[in-house]
């Protein structure tokens, strides 16, 4: 039985930094923050794996937040301290980001599926290999191949609707269309009458 991070996993595995994004502007919503962002360790700092409108000063605060509030940050509690709002993103008890929040409410009520979904994203990103097992056949191949058949797989999930593709994607119609072209991927009809009967 899959975890809600595997399914959030699937997800994100072909876009995770604009799916990030938009995971974001959703919480920022939910929120009522006016900026936002998401910080990853990186060797001794952290750095900003995706940001809306967050300012150079803000994120500079941030990162001395996190440092100064480490260990709470660790244990799941969010800090809330001058104005932004630090929510953990954690996994298996360890600590893979934290996302920034200025203004809005200070309460992350309601806000798990949405932090679930960006610490997949995160992990999805950092990941060395693609995550999942049925992926495991790809280790070794060149990553444009991978992500080939990531697009057709999607494709086909969606029955060759690119609209809903690009929407899946964070991305626009003309993105899915250059990066059809890109992997040589002949664009398929699929007729009315066998729409939702595809496997």
């Amino acid at each position: 039985m899959p975890t809600l991070l595997d399914i959030a996993a699937d997800l994100v595995s072909i876009e995770p930094a604009s799916q990030a994004t938009r995971l974001l502007g959703r919480l920022m919503e939910h929120t009522r923050a006016t900026a936002g962002a998401v910080l990853v360790p990186s060797d001794q700092d952290l750095r900003v794996f995706v940001s809306r409108q967050a300012s150079l000063e803000r994120l500079s605060q941030g990162r001395s937040a996190v440092a100064a509030q480490r260990l709470i940050l660790q244990r799941g509690e969010t800090v809330v301290a001058d104005g932004i709002t630090l929510l953990p993103l954690t996994r298996e008890g360890g600590l893979v980001g934290v996302v920034l929040l200025e203004g809005g409410t200070s309460s992350a009520d309601g806000t798990d599926l949405l932090l679930t979904a960006i610490v997949a994203a995160v992990m999805v990103a950092m990941a060395p290999r693609p995550l999942g097992g049925d992926l495991d056949q790809f280790v070794g191949i060149r990553s444009d191949e991978v992500e080939r058949h990531r697009l057709i797989e999607l494709l086909k999930r969606n029955e060759w609707n690119l609209a809903r593709v690009a929407r899946v994607l964070g991305v626009t119609r003309r993105t899915v269309y250059m990066r059809l072209k890109r992997y040589d991927i002949a664009r398929q009809k699929v007729p009315k009458t066998v729409k939702g009967v595809l496997a």
